[in-house]
């Protein structure tokens, strides 16, 4: 397990992605109402309706900056209107464009608090994940149930400041790596060590599982207030950071 040392570029509009990149795009929930209302206007009918239906308006917002974020900047990539993409789900509810052997992109996305991190690549199965360091009541009791014995005793040995870091470290890793491989709960809980390489990793192709060498996993830097980890197949790209920025 390594941290990427990295630098965030400022973007508005995606650069070309090459079959060696994968990007990395991160947004705050401060965008202009303006351009929240464009965001919103390109979701689809679903997608409005779920916007609509959360309680505080920050989850509302959260929403539509991460959705109309993933689809403004795939059209990008794509040279496609965002209103017009289409999208479906695996079985186990992971996202993914309608005729994806037209376009090969793959694509995933996390928020937490006033984050948001977005990933892509070509050809290359990617997850991604960022939660903000806070107090969880019964860490202890969900790190016993839900991680293997390296996870624990990596958790179990950390002083009591760094307590909470530890278990959104691993966390995230877990999270990261459940959505590249796109199986949700087919994965036990107990089957991945979150810490360890990652090597002979299950990931899908189709509704077949296959198993591929080398899927890495690597922390990256948002915040010191947040852990955040991706999860990329195979091990020969090159990683681009990229900050969202409003067109002018």
């Amino acid at each position: 397990m390594k941290e990427k040392s990295h630098a965030w570029q400022t973007c508005c509009s995606p650069p070309t992605l090459r079959e060696s990149d994968v990007h990395v795009w991160q947004s705050r929930l401060n965008l202009t109402r303006k351009k929240l209302d464009r965001l919103y206007k390109t979701l689809c009918k679903e997608e409005k309706l779920k916007a609509n239906r959360f309680r505080f308006q920050e989850d509302c917002l959260r929403y539509v900056t991460a959705h109309g974020l993933l689809r403004e900047i795939i059209s990008g990539y794509l040279n496609l209107n965002p209103e017009d993409l289409e999208f479906l789900q695996n079985k186990y509810g992971k996202p993914y464009l309608k005729d994806p052997t037209r376009h090969n992109l793959e694509f995933n996305l996390s928020h937490s608090s006033d984050v948001v991190l977005l990933i892509f690549s070509s050809n290359r199965k990617v997850g991604i994940d960022v939660e903000r360091v806070r107090v969880v009541k019964k860490s202890q009791k969900i790190i016993d149930r839900f991680f293997g014995e390296t996870d624990r005793n990596f958790y179990n040995l950390q002083e009591a400041s760094n307590k909470e870091r530890a278990f959104f470290k691993l966390w995230t890793r877990k999270e990261a790596y459940t959505k590249a491989i796109g199986v949700g709960l087919k994965l036990q809980p107990k089957q991945f060590e979150a810490p360890s390489a990652l090597e002979n990793v299950p990931l899908t192709s189709g509704s077949r599982l296959r198993r591929v060498s080398g899927c890495l996993l690597s922390e990256i830097k948002v915040d010191p207030e947040y852990a955040a980890t991706l999860v990329t197949e195979g091990s020969d790209y090159q990683i681009v950071f990229i900050q969202y920025s409003e067109r002018s």
